[in-house]
């Protein structure tokens, strides 16, 4: 399977906290797990990949849907700020929606929806985007168990054939989703494989 390489540059955080380079590799069309203790720098290793890199996607807990439009809008975002009114984007919204169990909420408005949905809703707009990399940072965080293996079981099967970095504090969570991890620790990573359960 092949592989990317990623570079990240050294990181200087304001309480003195340092991070040095290093590179991360990850298979193509796997899942990849990050794994760390709050504060250990998993997301700001994710955001400066993202400003750094083309054609990748970075989604987290804290992004938000609009609230004055609703589910479909939201998830076409987007694809309707690019101008383009393609029905065939339509239908693939809809079949994400409708991977989520979203179909028959599409009118609906994000205040009116249980932060479950939203949750499902905010991961919809993200897998309608293509991109060459996703980034996850956190964002089953929230969920009850059992919605939660739903809403992840439904993720992978949409990004089967994609590029994935999952970022969570959970190692349980990351060893029932990655072929392989990194652990963050100290400003280090460090790499551990095993086989996708």
């Amino acid at each position: 399977m092949k592989t990317l390489n990623i570079q990240f540059p050294s990181i200087s955080f304001a309480s003195g906290f340092f991070m040095p380079a290093q590179e991360l590799s990850v298979k193509r069309q796997a899942w990849t797990g990050l794994v760390g203790s709050s504060g250990s720098g998993k997301t700001t290793l994710l955001r400066s990949l993202a400003k750094s890199h083309p054609r990748v996607l970075y989604t987290c807990q804290s992004d938000r849907l609009l609230p004055w439009l609703n589910v479909l809008d939201n998830v076409m975002l987007f694809s309707k700020l690019q101008g383009c009114r393609d029905e065939n984007k339509k239908k693939k919204a809809m079949e994400i929606l409708t991977f989520f169990n979203l179909e028959k909420f599409i009118k609906s408005y994000p205040p009116q929806l249980s932060y479950g949905m939203q949750t499902r809703s905010l991961l919809a707009r993200t897998l309608f985007m293509d991109a060459d990399l996703y980034l996850l940072d956190e964002v089953f965080n929230g969920l009850d168990d059992t919605t939660k293996e739903d809403v992840i079981e439904a993720t992978q099967k949409l990004l089967f054939d994609k590029t994935v970095i999952f970022v969570s504090h959970r190692l349980s969570e990351i060893k029932k989703t990655c072929n392989e991890y990194y652990t963050l620790s100290g400003g280090k990573m460090t790499h551990h494989s095993q086989g996708a359960s």
